[in-house]
């Protein structure tokens, strides 16, 4: 039993890579650029100056392995980075919406249980 686990563990490494590399290039392929909504929503209007000083202070000036690499070590050491639009911690912001979510899905449960 424990060889069948251990085989299903390894087999599990390299799925979750392929996962969150899929994911990773799917969020870099989405319309738009962060640096343009980061500048927008700080009401500067973007400039390349502006745009080329963002981008390389959020990192996207890498080659696209090297921040797949940085984004695996920050979501593995729990830093999910900034809000792109808000410039607020992620992870405050998980941590706000939290209890709402999970009163929701309380809530949720027991009306599906009830129905």
């Amino acid at each position: 039993m424990a060889k069948h686990i251990g085989k299903r563990l390894l087999q599990f490494v390299p799925v979750l890579i392929g996962i969150t590399f899929l994911t990773f290039v799917l969020l870099q392929l989405a319309p738009g650029d962060p640096a343009t909504s980061r500048l927008a929503a700080g009401g500067i209007t973007p400039t390349a100056e502006a745009l080329a000083k963002t981008r390389h202070e959020m990192g996207l000036d890498k080659p696209v392995v090297i921040q797949y690499v940085d984004w695996i070590k920050d979501m593995l050491t729990g830093n999910f980075g900034n809000s792109y639009i808000t410039d607020q911690s992620v992870s405050k912001l998980i941590a706000d919406a939290l209890p709402y979510t999970l009163r929701m899905a309380f809530l949720s449960m027991i009306l599906a249980l009830l129905i």
